[in-house]
Order: structure tokens, then sequence, then C-alpha cells
């Protein structure tokens, strides 16, 4: 839906996309006599910062090469509803046609589900009431499993905050993009009903023939006895601070992105405030 509103060619009559870049940027110019060419400005920007969230490397999204896409494909008004074939032809000239983006160079056929044992919380008198468990080791080894590529906010599944949908569509996904790796985090804090059905797509996988996604479980109470569950072993670069963040901004640069500017961190070493 929104590639369709974005690669739609902005006219007067066109007050979805109107109004959706309206919402996306205030104090904008949509409102001037030339107002079409500021929201043409505006789709090319949502749409190349769109594409590049979705963490594909193996495509060109220069801005050059997106405006040049984008005017080759533009969606006729009229026609938006009823025509989804420019925003396949997009999509097509876009991976370069005959790529095969469920692939994964390399890999061997088994299902790949891996176990990260986290080490358990330190426990201070006869109650642990900590909120954000997410400390600097789990960081680490998250950026790392990801090897040469920053995560996207959809190869993450938060169960903390997750709901029935949430754990549906992340397994559904891991299905179907084969070449990416994912990671389920706070399992040990989901409620029971949410949990069995995480154990229940997890098991689903493991008796699965196809190829799936690579999968990593963070979990300091799991253990392996769940069928398709194999150990990570942690390996002390896994838990470098310093390596993590040479790593962490190598891939900033090669996505084109700012580091982030982080001045100050404070509180118990581990959990950030």
């Amino acid at each position: 839906m929104i590639m369709t509103i974005l690669l739609t060619k902005p006219t007067e009559q066109n007050r979805i996309q109107h109004n959706f870049l309206r919402t996306l940027f205030s104090g904008n110019k949509l409102d001037q006599t030339d107002h079409q060419q500021e929201q043409l400005n505006l789709n090319i920007l949502c749409l190349t910062h769109y594409l590049r969230s979705l963490r594909i490397s193996q495509c060109n999204l220069s801005q050059n090469n997106v405006i040049d896409l984008y005017h080759r494909h533009a969606i006729d008004y009229q026609q938006a509803n009823l025509n989804l074939q420019p925003l396949c032809s997009f999509l097509k000239d876009l991976f370069r046609n005959e790529r095969d983006l469920f692939n994964r160079n390399g890999s061997s056929d088994e299902n790949q589900q891996f176990l990260i044992t986290l080490s358990p919380l330190e426990r201070k008198g006869t109650k642990l009431n900590i909120f954000n468990e997410f400390d600097i080791d789990m960081c680490c080894i998250l950026m790392n499993i990801f090897q040469d590529q920053l995560p996207a906010e959809y190869q993450i599944l938060w169960c903390s905050i997750a709901t029935e949908n949430d754990i549906r569509l992340f397994f559904s996904r891991v299905r179907i993009f084969r070449h990416l790796t994912f990671a389920v985090m706070d399992i040990d804090r989901v409620h029971h009903g949410l949990r069995e059905l995480l154990f229940n797509e997890q098991n689903s996988l493991a008796i699965q023939t196809e190829q799936h996604g690579s999968v990593y479980y963070f979990s300091r109470e799991l253990n392996l006895c769940r069928k398709g569950l194999r150990p990570f072993i942690i390996k002390p670069q896994h838990k470098n601070p310093s390596e993590t963040f040479t790593h962490f901004s190598q891939l900033i640069r090669k996505s084109s992105l700012s580091l982030p500017n982080i001045k100050m961190i404070t509180g118990k070493s581990g959990i950030g405030t």
C-alpha cells in the first residue's frame, strides 16, 4: 500500500498521497502553487527511505537510480486501484530482474534455529524487578549475528510487547525470506498464551522440509530440550563492545547512514538510561 501511494503520480485529485505526505512532513510547501513538484520531491525522499529500511543491500538505492525508476514506472492516479503491473515492473528493475532474493548463497539445506543462552541476572534479595533486561552483552551479540548487514525492524521480534498478530506475521516472514536472519527477544517475559503460540511456531519451523531464514532465540531460562533448536556458541568477540561498535560504524557507512550521536549513557553498567 505504501509503495502504491508513493509511486502514484502527484495530481490535484490525489488527496490520499497529499494527506499522507502532510502527515509525515509538517510545515512543508504542499499548499504552494508548485506543490506537485514538492510532492514529487517528497515522494522520492520517502520511497528511498522506505526501500533502505528493508535492508536489502543487493540493489542500487542511489537517488538518481530511484528517480529514474520512479519516472519509468510511475502509476497514473486513475489506475492506482486497478493495476499493480507498474509496481511489479518497478520492483523487478530495482532487484535486477533475474536475481533470486530468496536464495542464501552458500547456505546449508538444514533449517537453522539457534538458542542463545544468556547468563542469569544477578538477584539481590528475594525479588527481581527489572523492566529492561537488554544489556550490553545482548546488544553486542544481537549486532554480531546479523554479520554484514544492519537489521531491519521486522527482523527482530520483541516478545514483551508483541501481539498474537505480531508473532504470526514475524514467522511468516521467516518462512518467506529464506536469505535473512531473524532474532526473537524477551522470550522469558512473554505471558503464557503468547509463549505457547511462539513455541508452536518454532516447532512448525523445526518439522517443515522447506528452508527458512535463520532464527536466533535469546533466553536466560529456555533449554535445548525443544526439537529443532541448536546451541549458538558465544565467542569472546561476540560480546566485545569495542569490536562491535567498530563493526556497527562500518555498516552505518556502508549503508550511507549517519552515525547516531550518543554523548552519554548513565545508569548501572549494561543498562542504558
